[in-house]
C-alpha cells in the first residue's frame, strides 16, 4: 500500500487564525512518538515536514495499532507536523562548546498534532498518553511569557530600545514587544543606497534598483551602506541569535518555519564616492512603491518616458522611510531668474518630488523623514532651526512624519552636549517628534560589501538613524492594526502621526505641561504607549464612510492667484498628464468654502466616549484657503501673490452633540488668465479675452465633494474592532510581473516554465550550493543540497497551481526566478 505523505494545507489553517488564549495554544498539542516505532525513511527526508501517523510508523508500530484502546478520534489519522524536520536518526551527538560529546535526545520523534474538534487540550493529551506504547508523551504547546526581551548577541548595546542603568534616552521597546513584534504582511520600503541581501541579520522580500544603467543591483550596496543600517533599524531580525534586534524584526520563526516581522522592500539609488544621487531615482521608487499591486491606470501610455515604467511593477508598501535630504536652493554661482536675491536664491520647488509623495499619500503610505543634520561647530546657544529649502522634511505636515534625532539625556541631540556625535538635529519645519540619533545608544548592521565598513554590527547617528525608529514603531502598530488586505479599517497616515505624537515622551523642551516644542516637536518617541493607544477592542480609530447628510456653500470670492505648478484634470493617475492651465501664469480665480456634515452616531453608544477627531487629509478632496493679491506696507509697499498649491486640506469648523461633524474646505474655479503679471500695472486689457472654465481639485456641484476624518474612542464594553471589507487583496508581490532578482555572475535555468509535475533547475558546471523553493508568502517548500550535479528535480505534483519561486545560494551570492505551476 502506498501512503500519501503530504495533506493539504486546510489541515493545519485553523492553526493559525484563532485567537491566542493566556498559557497555551487551544489548537495544538506537542508529542513524543516511540523513536523505534518510526519510520525512519521520513524521518531522514528533510522535504517531508507533515505527515499522517499511519505513515510514520513503521511495521512494527502498525502491529500495536491494532491493540490500542478506543478513543474519540483515529491516531493512526491524526497529522503530525516535524517540528525539527532537519534532525535526522544520525543526530546523535553534539559538541558542547568546552569541546565535549553531547548526547542528543531523539527530538526528531516530536510533533505538533491538531487537537480534534470538539476535546480539549487536557483530554487530548491525556487520551494521547493512554496510546503507549505507540506515544510517549503529549503536552500542551505553552505560550512562553517574557518581558520580550531577546536573545539577538548585539541587544545589550541598542541601548536606545531598552533600560540601561535608568537611562531615559530609549524607546520602551522591551514593552512594546509584549504587544507586537510585526508581522509580515505589512511593508516598508527603504528609500536608500541599497541593503544586503545576503547579511545574517536581513531578509528581503524584494525591490529594485533606480539608477537606469542596470549596473548596480538592488540587495546589494557595494557603493555605500547607509541604507542598509537604516534597514537593520527597522527590520533586523528579532530573536534570532544573531546580531541585532530590529524594532519591527518578528520574535524568531513562526510555526512554518517562516521568519515573522514585516517585510522589507529595497529601493535603491545609486550614491555616487561622495554620496550624491539624483532625486528623479527616488521619486520614481517612491511612485513605484507607493502604487498598489495590481493595475488601477494604464501605464503602457508612458512606456518610454521613464526607464523604470517599463520595467518595475507596484509593490503596495504600508510605510516609507526616507533618511535623506534634497534643497531647492540655487547653485552658489547661480542666480535664479525671479528670486529677486541678487545671488543663489531658492527655486520655486521640485514638482517631481512633490507629486511623488503627493501620490504616496493619496495611497495611504505612511512617509517618515529624517529633518537633517548640522555639523557641531557651533555653541550651544546658536540657532538650530533647519533651513526651509530642505526636503523632504519640509513638505506638509499631513504628508510626512518629520523626525528629528535625541541624544543621551532623551532631549535633542546637540551634538556633544549630550553625546559622543560631532553633530545636531535640525528642528523648526514641523518637525513632529524626536527619537533615537546619537551613536553612544545605536547599534545596528553593517554590510561588508560597502567600502566604509568593515564589521557586520556598529553603530549609527543622525536623524538618517532616528528615521527609522520611527519608522519600526510605525510597522508596529499596522502589524497590531491593519487587516491583511485593503481596507479602511487599517491605519491612515493621519491616524499614525497622531498617535506617534499623542503617546511621546516629554522632553525638557516641551517643558512641564507637554506642549509642542519647535525643536522635539511633540516629545521623544514611546513605542510601548504609541501600542497602548490602540488597545483593541476597548480603543479603536474609526473612519466613518457615509456619505454627508449635509452640504452648504458658506463663501464666495474672486481672488487673483498665480499658478507655478501644472495642475492635473485626471488625479486617478500620473500626476501632470494633463495641463490645461498655464503654470507659471497669474489667474482671476472664484474661490468657494464649502461645509460638509457627516454623521457618525452609528459608531457612538451610551457607553462610548469620543476621545478626539481630526482631518485625514489622504482622502480629502478640498483645498486650504488661498488669499487674494494684496499690497502691504512692511516698511515698504510689497504685493504679496498667493500661490496655489496642491496640498489636499480641511478643518474641522464643530463637532455636534458626539454624533455629527462639519468640516469645512475651498474648491477654485479659474475664469481668467492675467496676460501680465500681477507685480506688473494692471489694466482690464490685462485680462485674456478668452474666458476659462477650470475648476480644481473638483466642481463640487457635479462630483461630490469629500473631507475625511477620523474619530477615536474609548468604550470599554466593546468586544470586537468595527470592520470594513475588504477592497483588495494585500500581496506581497505582484504576481503578474517579472520577479525583480539580484543579478551578477550567479546565474541558473528553470523549466518548464510554466510547469506542472516536475521542476528542473540547472546550475552552472563546476558550481556548489543550495537551491530553495519559496510560495508567495515567503515559506519555504523545498530545499536541495547541490553539489556533485548540474540538474536537479523537484516533484512539484502536490503543489497547488500558482506562483512559486526558485532560489539559487552559492558563495554567498543570489539570485530567485518565478515559477508558475499550472
Amino acid at each position: 500500500m502506498k501512503h500519501i505523505l503530504f495533506t493539504s494545507a486546510f489541515a493545519f489553517a485553523s492553526w493559525f487564525t484563532l485567537a491566542q488564549p493566556e498559557n497555551y495554544l487551544h489548537n495544538e498539542v506537542i508529542v513524543r512518538l516511540n523513536p523505534q516505532l518510526l519510520n525512519t525513511d521520513i524521518i531522514n527526508d528533510e522535504d517531508i515536514t507533515v505527515s499522517s501517523i499511519d505513515n510514520l510508523l513503521n511495521d512494527v508500530g502498525h502491529n500495536y495499532l491494532v491493540d490500542l484502546p478506543e478513543k474519540p478520534f483515529n491516531i493512526a489519522e491524526l497529522i503530525g507536523r516535524k517540528i525539527f524536520p532537519h534532525l535526522g536518526i544520525s543526530d546523535s551527538i553534539s559538541i558542547g562548546r568546552q569541546g565535549q560529546e553531547v548526547p542528543v535526545p531523539p527530538f526528531w520523534a516530536t510533533f505538533k498534532i491538531a487537537v480534534p474538534d470538539g476535546l480539549r487540550v487536557s483530554q487530548f493529551c491525556r487520551d494521547l498518553e493512554d496510546l503507549y506504547p505507540i506515544v510517549l508523551y503529549a503536552h500542551p504547546n505553552f505560550i512562553v511569557k517574557t518581558t520580550s526581551a531577546t536573545n539577538d548577541p548585539e541587544y545589550p548595546d541598542q541601548i536606545a530600545l531598552h533600560p540601561d542603568n535608568g537611562q531615559i534616552d530609549h524607546i520602551k521597546m522591551d514593552s512594546a514587544w509584549n504587544i507586537e513584534t510585526g508581522k509580515p504582511w505589512i511593508k516598508v520600503g527603504v528609500f536608500d543606497t541599497g541593503i544586503d541581501s545576503t547579511h545574517e541579520d536581513i531578509e528581503l522580500l524584494t525591490g529594485w534598483n533606480y539608477y537606469y544603467t542596470g549596473a548596480f543591483q538592488w540587495g546589494s550596496c557595494a557603493q555605500n551602506d547607509h541604507g542598509h543600517r537604516v534597514a537593520g533599524i527597522i527590520g533586523a531580525k528579532r530573536n534570532n541569535e544573531l546580531g541585532v534586534a530590529g524594532i519591527a524584526g518578528g520574535n524568531g520563526l513562526d510555526s512554518t518555519g517562516a521568519s515573522t516581522g514585516v517585510s522589507l522592500l529595497d529601493f535603491k539609488r545609486y550614491v555616487d564616492p561622495n554620496g550624491v544621487s539624483s532625486i528623479e531615482e527616488v521619486a520614481a521608487g517612491i511612485i513605484d512603491a507607493s502604487r498598489w499591486i495590481g493595475t488601477y491606470f494604464d501605464w503602457s501610455a508612458l512606456a518610454g518616458t521613464w526607464y523604470y515604467i517599463e520595467h518595475s511593477p507596484g509593490y503596495g508598501i504600508h510605510i516609507g522611510n526616507h533618511s535623506y535630504a534634497y534643497t531647492i536652493q540655487g547653485d552658489k554661482n547661480e542666480e535664479i531668474p525671479g528670486s529677486g536675491s541678487g545671488g543663489p536664491g531658492y527655486y520655486d520647488g521640485c514638482n517631481l518630488c512633490r507629486e511623488s509623495f503627493l501620490f504616496s499619500l493619496h495611497n495611504g503610505v505612511i512617509n517618515v523623514v529624517g529633518r537633517g543634520n548640522r555639523p557641531d561647530v557651533a555653541s550651544f546657544s546658536t540657532n538650530h532651526e533647519g533651513p526651509y529649502f530642505l526636503y523632504p522634511a519640509r513638505y506638509d505636515d499631513s504628508w510626512v512624519v518629520s523626525v528629528s534625532s535625541s541624544g543621551t539625556d532623551g532631549n535633542r541631540l546637540i551634538g556633544s552636549y549630550n553625546g559622543t556625535d560631532d553633530y545636531f538635529g535640525y528642528y523648526g519645519g514641523d518637525v513632529d517628534l524626536v527619537a533615537p540619533g546619537s551613536q553612544d545608544i545605536i547599534r545596528t548592521t553593517y554590510s561588508q560589501q560597502s567600502p566604509n565598513s568593515t564589521e557586520d554590527y556598529g553603530a549609527f547617528n543622525g536623524t538618517s538613524a532616528a528615521a527609522p525608529h520611527v519608522s519600526g514603531v510605525a510597522a508596529l502598530l499596522l502589524s497590531y492594526y491593519n487587516k491583511n488586505c485593503y481596507s479602511n479599517v487599517n491605519l491612515d497616515p493621519a491616524d499614525v502621526e497622531y498617535i506617534l505624537q499623542e503617546s511621546a515622551d516629554w522632553t525638557e523642551e516641551n517643558n512641564v505641561d507637554g506642549n509642542y516644542s519647535p525643536a522635539s516637536g511633540h516629545g521623544r518617541l514611546n513605542a510601548y504607549q504609541a501600542l497602548k493607544m490602540i488597545e483593541l477592542p476597548k480603543y479603536q480609530i474609526v473612519h466613518p464612510d457615509t456619505l454627508p447628510v449635509g452640504e452648504l456653500l458658506i463663501e464666495q470670492d474672486t481672488i487673483n492667484v498665480r499658478l507655478a505648478s501644472p495642475l492635473s484634470t485626471n488625479p486617478g493617475g500620473p500626476y501632470g498628464d494633463q495641463f490645461p492651465l498655464q503654470p507659471n501664469t497669474d489667474y482671476k480665480v472664484i474661490r468657494y468654502k464649502y461645509q460638509l456634515e457627516y454623521d457618525f452616531s452609528q459608531y457612538m453608544q451610551p457607553s462610548t466616549t469620543l476621545l478626539d477627531t481630526w482631518v485625514r487629509h489622504s482622502q480629502t478632496n478640498s483645498l486650504r484657503k488661498h488669499i487674494d493679491t494684496t499690497w502691504i506696507s512692511n516698511p515698504y509697499y510689497s504685493l504679496i501673490i498667493d500661490t496655489i498649491g496642491v496640498e489636499p486640506m480641511c478643518k474641522i469648523d464643530s463637532i455636534l452633540g458626539d454624533t455629527s461633524i462639519f468640516l469645512s474646505g475651498y474648491f477654485y474655479h479659474f475664469i481668467n488668465e492675467y496676460l501680465l503679471p500681477l507685480d506688473f500695472y494692471q489694466t482690464p486689457s490685462s485680462i485674456s479675452s478668452d474666458p476659462i472654465d477650470f475648476w480644481y481639485p473638483l466642481n463640487p456641484d457635479s462630483t461630490q465633494a469629500k473631507m475625511a476624518f477620523s474619530i477615536y474612542i474609548h468604550d470599554d464594553s466593546l468586544t470586537s474592532q468595527y470592520d470594513f471589507p475588504c477592497y483588495a487583496d494585500n500581496p506581497l508581490i505582484d504576481s503578474l510581473a517579472s520577479l525583480h532578482k539580484i543579478e551578477g555572475e550567479l546565474t541558473f535555468e528553470i523549466f518548464p516554465n510554466p510547469g506542472s509535475h516536475q521542476l528542473s533547475i540547472r546550475i552552472p558546471e563546476n558550481s556548489q550550493g543550495n537551491i530553495l523553493l519559496h510560495d508567495v508568502s515567503g515559506r519555504l517548500l523545498h530545499q536541495l543540497n547541490a553539489s556533485h550535479n548540474t540538474l536537479y528535480f523537484i516533484d512539484t505534483r502536490h503543489l497547488n497551481s500558482g506562483i512559486y519561486f526558485v532560489t539559487y545560494l552559492s558563495e554567498g551570492k543570489k539570485s530567485s526566478k518565478k515559477w508558475i505551476k499550472q
